[in-house]
């Protein structure tokens, strides 16, 4: 979905598509709510060429 890894935070991984971020839990197991909604947010918010305006 034209995310990628950016660094790591506490016990989280932050990713982005370029524009947004998103603050992914690194655990075994994630709560399936919390799995969902980063994917909601994820689709909602897709990669845009770089230069053009959002």
């Amino acid at each position: 979905m034209g995310w990628s890894f950016l660094r790591e935070g506490g016990n989280h991984e932050i990713w982005t598509n370029g524009v947004d971020t998103e603050a992914v839990p690194r655990h075994s197991e994630i709560n399936e709510n919390t799995a969902k909604g980063i994917i909601k947010r994820a689709k909602k918010r897709p990669p845009q060429p770089k230069g053009e305006a959002r």
